[in-house]
């Protein structure tokens, strides 16, 4: 349980640090809004730069329409964690984070929301610029409005220190589902049938951050009016046929990106969960990707993060 604990801090995305914001009830005016960002968030932090249009997009959504949302969250540690005051520690960057993540879970419970995604980042396998990251997460929260609420909390600043020593660079993305959940049963896969079964090899997962071009972009420079999401449906529509299904792999939560809230500036479209039964199941699926079509997905994609997570939390894994 311990363990446990200590890796859902990666997925609280309380990163932010700041004093009160009110309870969000209701649309503020244009110069409170900007007022409460100034007071939330008077300077940057040192792991990422604050989207204040994103902070405002979601100050300004009604009452009764704000719903739930998922936060993303992909965090690269400190090798050595650096404390705000300048103490001395011999604490590694992810066990300062640990010390946040002990804390700040009983803060989101507290405010109905919870981890709902959390792992350890295997492999980085795809990265457009050559980032790499250390533990991918999300967290669902019932409200923009609750969201907010955490971060006036004085129980949670005290702890956000940790978090400020321990993380050296984060990706925060506020995401709203696609589609309802699938099925229950759509998960309760006989492991025993499945080509790669988890014995003693574990389930595994592939998270894929990703940003699609307006406009296909196909490397041999043809002309086209299909978009990104059309041409990475297309790149789907040949893995189906390569029978994945049948191979036990299952879909987790896919979500569409509304805005950066913490990171560096760019716009990205969505983030996918995808389960293999195995790294065995994994590896056999990747080997025949250039028959599904790979040049569709190339095409459709202008920036993209995709690890293999070993998650320690997992709702939309296997049942």
């Amino acid at each position: 349980m311990k363990t446990l604990v200590l890796r859902t801090l990666l997925a609280c995305t309380a990163a932010l640090l700041g004093t009160g914001c009110g309870d969000g009830s209701q649309p503020a005016s244009t110069s409170a809004i900007d007022q409460r960002i100034q007071e939330l968030f008077p300077a940057d932090p040192p792991f990422g730069t604050t989207n204040r249009d994103q902070v405002r997009r979601m100050m300004q959504v009604p009452a009764a329409e704000d719903g739930p949302f998922y936060m993303v969250n992909l965090i690269r540690h400190r090798e050595r964690a650096e404390y705000p005051d300048g103490r001395e520690t011999d604490l590694t960057g992810a066990e300062a984070d640990g010390l946040y993540g002990q804390s700040v879970l009983p803060i989101l419970l507290d405010i109905g929301a919870r981890p709902v995604f959390v792992g350890d980042a295997e492999l980085n396998l795809i990265s457009s610029d050559g980032e790499t990251w250390d533990q991918i997460g999300m967290v669902r929260y019932p409200s923009r409005a609750k969201f907010f609420e955490m971060l006036e909390r004085q129980d949670f600043r005290a702890v956000s220190q940790h978090k400020v020593a321990g993380v050296e660079k984060t990706l925060v993305l506020v995401s709203v589902p696609q589609q309802a959940p699938f099925p229950d049963e759509f998960y309760r896969v006989d492991m025993s049938s499945v080509p790669h079964p988890p014995t003693p090899d574990p389930p595994i997962t592939m998270a894929h951050l990703l940003g699609f071009h307006e406009i296909a972009q196909y490397q041999d420079g043809r002309e086209t009016t299909l978009t990104g999401r059309e041409a990475m449906a297309l790149y789907e529509q040949g893995r189906e046929q390569q029978d994945v299904i049948g191979r036990g792999v299952r879909p987790g939560l896919w979500v569409d990106i509304e805005g950066e809230l913490i990171g560096d500036g760019r716009t990205w479209s969505e983030f996918r969960l995808n389960n293999f039964p195995s790294r065995a199941a994994f590896w056999d699926v990747a080997s025949v990707s250039e028959e599904a079509g790979s040049e569709h997905r190339n095409a459709a994609i202008r920036d993209t993060y995709t690890q293999l997570v070993a998650p320690f939390i997992n709702e939309w894994g296997y049942r």
